[in-house]
């Protein structure tokens, strides 16, 4: 049956909930449905194909880190969204669980009905005082649907948040086809070149947001770590991603004289040509829901060194390398330092992870199961409606 469903977002394309939201969108649009996007003001080729097939854009007037306060409290520029579009399901795709607050709001006040997609869940996005724990709270039981990324996120949620057993599901990030085509040894090639790394040396590649979460000062400090090693001239360190720590990642890595050792390479479109170009790939965030990221070096069959963060364990099962939980920064980096050295210098190992990644993604983790699991729960919400 043919709805109008409206997808609301606080965050952007380059992201994972934003590339899993144009993936949603055209999925929507493929099985006829009348298909909208509330979101920041972006122009990007998948945006205008979308447009082309039939999704409608409707843009914030300011983007929402530019005042997140602000953004969040705002119900009268979804109100007046909601009012244009006549949605019969708003699915607001949340980065963080405040994102939406004032657009959750809005959909209340118009007795619309609404889902809820987290994109991360970690306990200082979950409201800071009583008041704001128990608004979020109250949009979760409002909800029709709550979805997490992973089931671990989910019970941090429920447990966090006093829900019941009953409130959300999650269903599991995922790679898209092209990271599993094999290995463009000529791109690979050229790749390397850019940055000056030989075939003997050791890439590792990030890609994620320029932000704390993300873990970047562990990189920093495992690189000083491995500075007195043998095998430390071999490394090469390549993060793609911008955001708010660009500035001060480029003056710390001037500092400790690392310019020719890590490349800032901003945001980049074509992060399968970087997983072709490296050897290992590497995440040690604070938080995440299950990512995306992690999931694509896995289809790529690029071994993984990462931190037990949100769903990341699920993921990568035993594909790759997680680093102990420790709450010593210190440690932590070492831990970081020692895996990287553990991996850089056995290549055969190396191979070994990626292939059971490679494998462990095509099994569990593909586009198409995780649009099919979220159309059942969308289907699902308006057959009850």
């Amino acid at each position: 049956m043919k709805k109008r469903i409206l997808l609301f977002s606080d965050s952007h394309s380059q992201c994972g909930v934003g590339i899993n939201m144009a993936a949603l969108l055209e999925e929507l649009v493929e099985r006829c449905h009348e298909t909208f996007c509330a979101q920041r003001h972006e122009d990007t080729e998948l945006q205008r194909r979308l447009t082309t097939l039939g999704a409608e854009y409707f843009w914030f007037p300011r983007a929402p880190d530019e005042d997140i306060a602000a953004f969040i409290n705002d119900q009268v520029t979804p109100f007046n969204i909601f009012r244009k579009a006549k949605p019969d399901l708003i699915f607001f795709a949340n980065g963080t669980p405040a994102g939406s607050h004032g657009g959750i709001l809005a959909a209340t006040k118009l007795g619309i009905p609404y889902m809820i997609s987290e994109g991360l869940i970690a306990e200082q996005f979950l409201g800071g005082n009583d008041g704001e724990r128990a608004a979020l709270k109250s949009h979760y039981l409002d909800a029709r649907a709550v979805i997490t990324k992973s089931h671990g996120n989910l019970e941090f949620l429920r447990a966090r948040l006093e829900l019941p057993a009953d409130v959300g599901m999650s269903i599991p990030n995922s790679a898209s086809d092209p990271f599993f085509a094999p290995v463009d040894e000529r791109i690979r090639a050229t790749r390397r070149q850019q940055l000056g790394v030989s075939e003997t040396d050791v890439l590792c590649f990030t890609a994620a947001g320029l932000r704390p979460v993300k873990g970047y000062a562990y990189q920093l400090q495992a690189l000083r770590y491995l500075e007195g090693q043998a095998i430390f001239p071999r490394f090469k360190f390549a993060w793609a991603g911008d955001g708010p720590l660009r500035g001060f990642l480029n003056n710390r890595i001037a500092e400790i004289a690392f310019t020719e050792k890590i490349h800032l390479l901003g945001h980049v479109s074509n992060v399968v040509e970087w997983l072709d170009a490296a050897d290992i790939f590497i995440l040690p965030s604070l938080g995440e829901g299950m990512p995306g990221s992690v999931l694509e070096a896995m289809a790529k069959g690029v071994p993984v060194i990462a931190t037990r963060a949100g769903g990341t364990p699920g993921a990568l099962g035993d594909c790759g390398q997680l680093l102990p939980d420790t709450a010593d920064d210190n440690a932590r980096a070492h831990d970081l330092a020692e895996a990287i050295r553990y991996w850089a210098e056995d290549k055969k190992a190396r191979r070994s992870a990626g292939a059971r990644g490679r494998d462990r993604v095509a099994a569990h983790f593909t586009r198409r199961r995780m649009l099919d699991a979220y159309m059942e729960a969308i289907e699902k919400v308006l057959v009850n409606n």
